[in-house]
């Protein structure tokens, strides 16, 4: 008997985008008896397959799908319709009406275009747009949405320590712009604290942030500072620690998904769209804060920023406290 044709993703987005999509690419492997393949930057594909997402992952990066963004036929046609021959439908995460219709050239089975965000205008998260998209073209049921988790998410990996004391926390001080970033002093001052809890504060820089690794090592502290090489690597530097505390980021989505008991800080960006997913979660705001969230509509942030400025060193590391000690 001949297999089930699987289903292919395509999504060009960065490690955030991608994360928030997750679950619900859980849902639809779920559905799907022959699984689902992905393409997607290269590190992202490989950090999929490893967490048992996509079955495969293709490059998004390779030359061959070049001909997708092009108006006319050309002399990759045949091989890209070779390509895609195999999958019964194509879920493809893009805004762009000209990518759909280079996918439909090659590809006569259903494409199915989601816009990878909501419109910035909605107080709508990522993920349920994307689940409510999925469901109206048929390939989720309304009723998936009741689980707050499908199965395979992962689980949450509690250790036996009292309270705090002994917990390896994970702190990434960087995101995808520096206009989210809590002050850098801010979180080696909450790494002090954590450490005179007792924890052992660790610092995360990503492969564009040679400049955190600096300055976090000019103090006098000797702070840990990983570096991962790859996405991959981070996954299990992530899965062993007990705690991350970050900004609004991918790396943040990631350790949510995890099951990393995390604690995201939100300034300008909205997390009522944002917000990681995960099963334990905590999300910090400035205390009596009136500013709207200006993230993706205006091209700087407030003078004095005020949304970041207002939480401070000791309101970040009681919610942390707080998380640790829940259920």
């Amino acid at each position: 008997m001949q297999a089930p044709a699987p289903l292919l993703v395509v999504h060009p987005g960065a490690l955030g985008d991608l994360v928030a999509t997750f679950a619900n690419l859980l849902r639809l492997k779920q559905r799907r008896p022959g699984g689902i393949d992905g393409v997607c930057q290269e590190h992202l594909g490989r950090l999929a397959v490893d967490l048992g997402i996509f079955r495969r992952a293709f490059a998004v990066e390779a030359a061959a799908f070049a001909g997708l963004y092009s108006d006319a036929p050309g002399p990759a046609e045949a091989a890209l319709a070779a390509f895609f021959r195999p999958y019964r439908a194509v879920v493809l995460f893009s805004s762009a009406p000209a990518l759909e219709a280079g996918v439909s050239r090659v590809f006569r089975r259903p494409v199915y275009r989601i816009p990878p965000r909501p419109p910035a205008v909605l107080p709508v998260h990522i993920h349920d747009h994307v689940f409510a998209r999925l469901a109206a073209a048929g390939l989720l049921d309304p009723a998936d949405g009741e689980a707050p988790f499908p199965e395979g998410f992962p689980t949450l990996n509690t250790k036996p320590c009292q309270g705090g004391r002994g917990k390896t926390i994970l702190i990434h001080p960087g995101s995808g712009s520096p206009r989210k970033n809590w002050p850098l002093e801010r979180f080696v001052a909450l790494a002090c604290r954590l450490r005179r809890e007792g924890m052992v504060p660790e610092f995360i820089a990503g492969p564009a942030e040679p400049h955190l690794v600096t300055q976090i090592r000019e103090d006098e502290s000797g702070w840990t500072v990983h570096a991962p090489a790859a996405l991959t690597d981070l996954r299990r530097l992530l899965a062993a620690g007990d705690g991350y505390v970050g900004n609004d980021s991918g790396v943040s989505h990631l350790a949510a998904f995890l099951g990393v008991p995390t604690l995201a800080l939100f300034g300008p960006s909205d997390p009522v769209r944002w917000q990681p997913r995960g099963r334990a979660l905590s999300i910090l705001t400035a205390s009596g804060n009136v500013c709207e969230p200006c993230f993706e509509r205006e091209a700087t942030n407030c003078d004095g920023t005020p949304c970041l400025a207002g939480i401070s060193v000791d309101d970040a590391a009681d919610r942390l406290l707080d998380l640790l000690s829940g259920p």
